[in-house]
């Protein structure tokens, strides 16, 4: 009668022959209102009522021992969650004669629930809304500095002015620059705590990545008068397949670190690797410098966001975040990273993390960062036709007057829907479109010109807001190219190049110069061609909500189709496992 939970048994009419006076208190009834007098049903709230009346003859009948969760309906009509565990008492025949039922009053871990649903909803909305915040402060930050850094070097080839006033304009360029890094380490950062950063696989090649590095850090390296040591051993592992674009800014972070700390002497890289016991690639890799070192105090602290060493903050440069950035990455990629250091002699650090190898030919997917451009090569040929589209004025009178003296021929539009209408009157050879303006914004504009005029003009979308998920959304809708703000000039005229170069329109094709993204069908087509196994992981890792497995077999499926691993991962990384599954359902017909 006082067990902490309560008890009862219903007969086979359904009406309650037994009750402890534990479940009575919770109720509010007394022994004689319920026991002989009233149907278990009577005791529920309307909904679960109607489902008892379904399931109760087919308890009777398979007496099965089974659990349940009811809203149980006290005297005064409110209600309480109870998890209930029944089972069936039967004769020497087997014949029903009631349940055997204990219930336990689960209002408190309710509440418990709810209350950290409550916390966990304000988390994700204060955490969308402080990336939302920053993005936004982001794009209003690069919008200026766009026009700023693009003016700066337009005025630096000016030879009527003073060399003193050049000076000034690369002390300016050069200002810009280091904000739009500051703003971009605040930004990541964001982007990390919110859980915002995926992993995107792409084939690549070490050696690249290493002469990319070389290049980046010639001038500062060589304006120091230090020396710089890259090396790769034991020759090359071939191509890989990871995310280059993080590989990438590893090297660059702890590089800078160490430029800028560095007065004398060598920075070198060293990067070995090496096959795992998983037949992947190992890669470990040190950066190391001569420079004024790190105080043990402060090694401690050297990875938490912000954190800047006395040094750090005498060289009035940086934000605190780089190598807490750089460890988020390593991590991300299944690696770890530490660092030692001698005060006065230098700092060494020290990283290791897993690829894997490109065993089959494949196509690289485009990177998260439209940087990579080609050079060498010549501007289009004068007289191509150029449509601007930018809400800002400042940013269409930059373009204009980088294009025009190269000889091009430049139009403007104002937004999304102000392009459209210049395009009906004449098409241009390139559009350049930022992706946020009023009225119509720039995706919105690429779909529709794409559905009128098709694939016959290149499209090269441009943001402030540097975000992947925005070059992904312009992909998409169908631009050839992006480019984030601000961006260099030389930038601008070699993506120009490479897209003109690799995408040639084909006039005995109407102008269409590749095919559009497969449909749903095709892929479904596709997709059940895969081996059983990534079928049922997928299938699996989708309904549970798995991004991290969704990411890996994508990944694999890569090497073999990379076209159909480029639209799954579209669908990965927006979350939208939905229509992952429905890839993978046999069609109705």
């Amino acid at each position: 009668q006082n067990a902490p939970c309560g008890y009862h048994a219903v007969n086979s009419s359904g009406i309650v022959e037994q009750m402890n006076a534990r479940e009575l208190s919770w109720l509010g009834y007394s022994d004689s209102e319920v026991v002989g007098r009233m149907a278990f049903v009577d005791l529920l709230s309307p909904e679960d009522a109607m489902v008892f009346k379904d399931i109760f003859p087919r308890f009777i009948e398979s007496g099965q021992t089974t659990t349940a969760q009811w809203r149980m309906r006290r005297k005064d009509g409110s209600t309480f969650p109870a998890f209930v565990t029944v089972q069936a008492i039967r004769d020497t025949d087997g014949r029903f004669i009631r349940t055997q039922t204990s219930l336990v009053d689960i209002s408190e871990r309710e509440q418990i629930e709810e209350d950290l649903r409550k916390a966990r909803d304000a988390a994700e909305l204060a955490s969308r809304a402080k990336t939302a915040f920053l993005t936004n402060i982001s794009h209003e930050l690069r919008t200026p500095l766009n026009a700023i850094i693009g003016f700066s070097e337009i005025l630096q080839k000016d030879h009527t002015l003073a060399q003193k006033s050049r000076d000034h304009l690369r002390t300016i360029s050069r200002s810009g620059q280091h904000l739009i890094e500051i703003i971009g380490d605040v930004l990541e950062m964001a982007r990390i705590e919110a859980g915002n950063v995926a992993l995107r696989s792409i084939r690549f090649e070490m050696e690249s990545v290493l002469d990319d590095l070389r290049q980046f850090f010639l001038e500062s390296i060589r304006s120091k008068g230090l020396d710089f040591k890259v090396e790769l051993t034991p020759g090359s592992p071939g191509p890989l397949l990871g995310d280059v674009t993080k590989v990438r800014q590893v090297l660059i972070n702890l590089v800078g670190n160490a430029v800028k700390f560095t007065t004398s002497g060598t920075i070198s890289v060293r990067i070995e690797w090496t096959e795992n016991a998983d037949g992947n690639c190992q890669i470990q890799g040190e950066v190391a410098d001569t420079g004024a070192g790190i105080q043990p105090e402060d090694i401690v602290h050297l990875f938490k966001p912000f954190y800047q060493t006395e040094l750090g903050y005498s060289a009035k440069g940086g934000t605190g975040l780089g190598l807490r950035i750089t460890r988020e990455y390593l991590q991300r990629m299944g690696g770890e990273i530490s660092v030692s250091s001698v005060p006065g002699q230098g700092s060494c650090f020290r990283f290791q993390f897993p690829l894997k190898f490109a065993t089959s030919p494949a196509h690289s997917a485009a990177s998260s960062h439209e940087g990579s451009l080609v050079s060498g090569v010549e501007i289009p040929a004068r007289g191509a036709r150029v449509l601007v589209v930018d809400d800002q004025p400042d940013n269409r009178r930059l373009l204009l007057n980088i294009l025009e003296p190269l000889g091009y021929v430049v139009d403007e539009a104002e937004d999304g829907l102000d392009s459209i209408e210049k395009i009906a009157r004449e098409v241009p050879d390139f559009i350049l479109m930022d992706l946020q303006m009023p009225r119509m914004d720039g995706c919105r504009a690429i779909r529709e010109i794409r559905r009128l005029k098709g694939n016959g003009v290149f499209i090269i979308a441009i943001s402030a807001g540097v975000i992947s998920e925005k070059f992904q959304a312009a992909r998409e809708a169908g631009a050839d190219a992006c480019l984030g703000k601000p961006f260099k000039n030389e930038e601008l005229l070699k993506l120009m190049v490479r897209v003109s170069e690799t995408q040639k329109p084909d006039a005995q094709t109407d102008g269409q110069r590749h095919p559009m993204a497969p449909s749903d069908s095709l892929l479904r087509e596709r997709m059940l061609q895969l081996p059983s196994g990534w079928i049922q992981g997928l299938i699996s890792a989708a309904r549970n909500a798995e991004y991290r497995k969704l990411t890996v077999i994508v990944d694999e499926i890569r090497e073999l189709d990379a076209e159909l691993a480029s639209s799954l991962s579209s669908r990965v990384e927006a979350f939208d496992y939905e229509s992952v599954l429905q890839l993978l359902s046999p069609t109705d017909a």
